[in-house]
């Protein structure tokens, strides 16, 4: 399930925020469509020595695999970014 909506707080320090939550859900639709498409694919996942049986899947899977990349990277980016906003907000420590 992809994460909640940014607050306004959120957005006003962090604007980017927006687009990654939309990229997150846009990538999470993505996958039930294709996983919808190729129920099938849930078994290569877990066994591989069940190739996909046409290239359509193969390239549903593969699109897959860029999906779970894509989506690491935007949390880590996320996170990042909601780090580098509580450590502005906070101030220095004296």
């Amino acid at each position: 399930m992809s994460e909640p909506l940014p607050s306004i707080d959120e957005l006003l320090d962090a604007p980017e925020l927006v687009i990654l939550h939309a990229l997150s859900t846009t990538l999470e639709a993505a996958e039930r469509g294709l996983m919808a498409s190729y129920p099938d694919l849930e078994f290569v996942a877990f066994s591989s020595s069940m190739p996909p049986s046409d290239i359509s899947m193969c390239l549903a899977e593969a699109i897959l695999n860029h999906v779970a990349s894509l989506r690491i990277a935007l949390e880590r980016y996320r996170s990042h970014v909601l780090h580098f906003s509580d450590v502005r907000q906070s101030g220095p420590e004296l």
